[in-house]
């Protein structure tokens, strides 16, 4: 114990919190640099970055052939792009650093394609894409010669990638050197919250494409480092030019970086006035420091701004780029945060692509929640620590000790944060996670120490485990990203020729002619419920090369109606495998998703599949050992069963929190003059003021063509309920006059008869899903 201490015990014990010991002296940065601890983030950094850039496709990452373009304008012109005079669109608005060194790096790169060269879509892109799987993920269909070893156009993007790599581990360098200069003679705060950055999905997916996020992180774990390495410095500030420099050095970076990081001025400039004003009277030393931080970040940042005033008018390009990208209006945005909150998080923590390849929820959850477990733990540490400051004061402690330390990490995360809140509100692209990247390397120390703070609460010392835990996990959770859930969204189909098919459900081939053979088609069971989804496994063997790319369907057909009740169109493999890349004598597997809609009317069904051309739309002829089939074949027979519930055929549709469908059921499917379709809805009231403003309409059609449409206001109904939340809505429809035989569409909207705007449906995390709920359809006779 120091002489003069208590020896009282308390909650926290030696070693903890409250018998903090300050260093007397500090390593310096050279020091940290030689730890191989740091060298092994490192390695294994190095390692991750290349392999989430060699797995990635070209172009796939966010907005990365906009960031491709940019650098390719900067070797083909040998100048900086204008906004709004390039001859297709790029990144063109942002500071042009990290394109500067993409283009210096792949300079000699011959990529064989012009500037605007477009990548041939996946027309399929995005199905689903809320969903975790691998259906048509890719946004783009690659080409043989984007595999190892790269040529031409994927040769130039992936070594201007590996900028970012090599960025992306810098950043970690620099967020390991700050931590080690807050804990100096504790390793393990170091070795717990560097993974927490170094391998964070998102970051190593980010890394592994072209964009400025990455050298923005970079940039905020500079002006992390910096301002702790001038607070940590004993006495005021000796040296103001030299300091002002580095500031200034830093503060350029930030900018030429990316321009959402310009209030990174801010925690820059009051650790200046800490260190001058605030504990000493230094006005002077203040001035002159401030005035080299301004000099250098002029002489090296300035001159983009005066050529976006020369350009655009105004120094940021900001006004130009809302012209051009669109615009939101920030005082009617503010709904929109809370909405779009969860994808921020999603797509800061690991969300691939343009955010269509999801990890699993408990991921998100699971983060989120450990983020304000450590916040929580700060701010209960602190409170502690104010309850106990009579018993304290004897006493030093690590909350005081670091606590400006601590505050900056704060400001410096809370800026970010702000920094994209305010982007949201603007800008129709501001929901992205990345953003929140120059304030990573503190998000990343905050949440490490909040979390270690909890133990020492209790009086126990767990930095060693919980260093070691965090490792494992975050290790862990950037491999399974990678192999689990990255690489599947594009691996195509393994080449099974030569080996045995365990499971085969035709004895005879069916022939897609004259290209390929049917060998094997099971679905995953024989009766499903509306909501759920088909599942039908294949077997292919090409016959002979195709000529070009046929599309590939499955379709799930009511047998009593001929209803297409659900539909699916496709690259074969989910897009991941077109026909054109097919050479003759390949096996391989493929298998297709059918989602039932919940609307779907109880009946017998069947699952065909075929191929068609894109264009001229015929289909590819069918047949069986010799015998031909038509253009489709039928899988196999399937039952849709009634939906379970308190109502026929229950449903869970909100409209806009105004009134919940929760069933209906037909009185027939083949409606006539002698036995008319009467529709019933089974409604449960929300909100009774605005469901009387409200009108639900059926509307029948045919041919694409309305025929006929029957209004009802809620108002009605709520009266016949005498003001019940349960509503029953019987609806005869008379059919006589349509055409017989016919297939008639069914469907249901919700007006709102003041402003005649449909109401919307709306999904449980509060997103729009449709104005436009299609049901059954019937047949007249």
């Amino acid at each position: 114990m120091v002489s003069g201490q208590s020896t009282t015990h308390h909650p926290l014990s030696t070693n903890n919190l409250y018998h903090y010991q300050a260093p007397s002296t500090q390593r310096t940065l050279l020091a940290h640099l030689k730890e191989k601890t740091m060298w092994a983030y490192i390695v294994v950094s190095l390692v991750f970055g290349f392999a989430y850039s060699a797995i990635n496709p070209i172009h796939e990452g966010t907005d990365e052939l906009r960031h491709y373009r940019f650098v390719q304008y900067i070797i083909q012109n040998g100048r900086l792009p204008v906004q709004g005079q390039e001859e297709c669109r790029s990144q063109s608005h942002h500071p042009p650093l990290f394109y500067l060194m993409a283009a210096a790096v792949s300079l000699g790169v011959d990529t064989g394609q012009d500037l605007c060269h477009n990548p041939q879509p996946n027309p399929f892109w995005g199905y689903r894409q809320w969903e975790v799987g691998t259906d048509n993920k890719n946004q783009y269909l690659h080409q043989p010669d984007e595999a190892w070893p790269w040529r031409g156009e994927a040769r130039a993007a992936h070594v201007a990638r590996g900028v970012n790599v090599i960025l992306g581990t810098l950043a970690v360098v620099v967020t390991w050197l700050t931590a080690r200069l807050i804990w100096p003679n504790n390793r393990w705060m170091a070795l717990g919250a560097v993974p927490l950055m170094a391998f964070l999905p998102q970051f190593l997916y980010m890394s592994g494409t072209l964009n400025n996020d990455v050298i923005a992180a970079l940039a905020g774990a500079s002006v992390c480092l910096v301002c702790v390495a001038l607070i940590q410095r004993p006495g005021p500030l000796i040296f103001p030019i030299r300091w002002g420099i580095i500031f200034g050095a830093v503060y350029s970076l930030a900018l030429m970086s990316k321009f959402n990081l310009a209030p990174f001025g801010l925690p820059l400039g009051l650790v200046i006035m800490y260190k001058t004003l605030w504990r000493r009277e230094h006005w002077q030393r203040f001035l002159i420091a401030g005035t080299a931080m301004m000099g250098t970040t002029a002489v090296l940042a300035g001159w983009w701004f005066v050529r976006n005033q020369i350009l655009y008018g105004e120094p940021t390009g900001f006004r130009i780029l809302t012209e051009l990208w669109g615009v939101r209006e920030a005082n009617s945005s503010w709904g929109l945060l809370w909405i779009e909150l969860p994808g921020i998080w999603s797509t800061f923590i690991g969300r691939f692509g343009f955010g269509q390849i999801p990890l699993p929820a408990p991921v998100y959850q699971i983060s989120w929640g450990l983020t304000f477990f450590a916040a929580f733990g700060i701010g209960v540490a602190y409170l502690w620590q104010w309850l106990n400051r009579d018993e304290l004061e004897n006493h030093r402690s690590e909350l005081a000790d670091i606590g400006p330390e601590m505050l900056l990490l704060g400001l410096v995360a809370l800026i970010a944060v702000i920094v994209v809140f305010a982007y949201v509100l603007v800008s129709p692209a501001g929901a992205m996670g990345r953003f929140l990247f120059p304030g990573l390397p503190a998000f990343a120390l905050l949440i490490f120490w909040g979390l270690t703070l909890w133990p020492k609460l209790l009086g126990w010392d767990w930095d060693r485990p919980l260093a070691i835990g965090a490792n494992g996990v975050m290790i862990c959770l950037a491999a399974v990203a990678l192999f689990g859930y990255l690489q599947p969204a594009y691996t195509r189909p393994e080449n099974i020729a030569g080996q045995r098919i365990s499971t085969t459900s035709l004895e005879t081939p069916v022939t897609f002619e004259p290209f390929v053979d049917l060998v094997s088609a099971t679905v995953s069971k024989r009766a499903f419920t509306p909501g759920e989804t088909i599942e039908v496994d294949m077997v292919w063997e090409v016959t002979s090369k195709p000529f070009g790319d046929f599309y590939f369907f499955a379709h799930l057909i009511d047998t009593e109606t001929g209803e297409l009740v659900a539909q699916r169109d496709t690259h074969p493999v989910t897009g991941k495998y077109p026909m054109s890349l097919w050479s003759e004598g390949e096996i391989f597997r493929d298998q297709i998703s059918i989602p039932i809609p919940e609307t779907a009317h109880p009946s017998a069904a069947e699952v065909l599949i075929g191929f068609y051309a894109p264009n001229e739309g015929y289909r590819l002829g069918v047949s069986q050992a010799g015998t031909p089939l038509g253009d489709s074949y039928t899988v196999a027979p399937v039952t849709l069963l009634e939906r379970p519930g308190l109502y026929p055929n229950a449903q869970t549709w909100n409209f806009e929190q105004r009134v919940r469908l929760r069933g209906f059921e037909y009185s027939t499917r083949q409606p006539s003059a002698d036995e008319p379709l009467i529709v019933t809805f089974y409604w449960d009231v929300l909100d009774p003021s605005a469901l009387k403003d409200t009108d639900a309409v059926v509307i029948l059609s045919y041919a694409d063509q309305t025929r006929f449409e029957l209004k009802k206001p809620f108002s009605e109904l709520i009266s016949a309920s005498n003001g019940g939340t349960r509503l029953i809505d019987s609806r005869p429809i008379d059919v006589s006059h349509l055409p017989e035989g016919e297939l008639h569409h069914i469907s249901l909207i919700l007006i709102d008869h003041f402003t005649g705007e449909r109401v919307n449906m709306v999904a449980a995390r509060g997103n729009w899903i449709d104005d436009e709920l299609y049901m059954p359809s019937v047949r007249p006779k």
